[in-house]
């Protein structure tokens, strides 16, 4: 039987950083803030925040960095893996990250916006990627498959036509 690795949480986003990679693909680093509260031994309620670093890369990096900001709540799915390094004084270091990416796999907002509101634009100058400088619409058209077909406009003018 294979092993299992997946980690899912629902919480804030607090920094985000997207970047490139030398072969133009996008990489984001972000923080996740996850709350949890409990009563102690005393039944004073305590509260804790977790901080979870994510890891997503491509399309799933230029997703989060379209569509999530900080303070937003998200759904992390991933899988859990370790990073070692040594540092400038020869000690050796680790830190957990979550990888999304997999098929299954991702960040996904749950506050999604309004219909009306429009998704972050960070300008972030590309670096040379071989074509892949294209526009959303070019790349992915509509952001909602309602945008393109006219499905979200009423017909008349909207409330006059409520039967109630």
């Amino acid at each position: 039987m294979a092993d299992l690795n997946r980690y899912e949480c629902i919480g804030r986003v607090g920094s985000l950083k997207l970047s490139y990679l030398p072969n133009g693909n996008a990489a984001m680093d972000l923080s996740v803030a996850v709350d949890r509260s409990y009563k102690n031994r005393d039944g004073q309620k305590v509260e804790r925040t977790l901080w979870v670093r994510v890891k997503a890369f491509e399309k799933q990096a230029e997703f989060i960095d379209r569509w999530c900001h900080k303070g937003k709540r998200v759904l992390v799915q991933g899988e859990m893996s370790e990073r070692q390094w040594e540092d400038n004084n020869g000690n050796k270091r680790s830190q957990v990250e979550i990888l999304v990416g997999a098929p299954g796999m991702g960040v996904t907002p749950i506050d999604w916006p309004d219909k009306d509101q429009q998704p972050q634009d960070r300008q972030q100058p590309r670096q040379a990627s071989g074509g892949r400088g294209r526009s959303r619409q070019e790349d992915e058209g509509p952001a909602f498959p309602s945008e393109g077909s006219g499905m979200d406009q009423m017909p008349g003018d909207g409330m006059s036509d409520v039967p109630f």
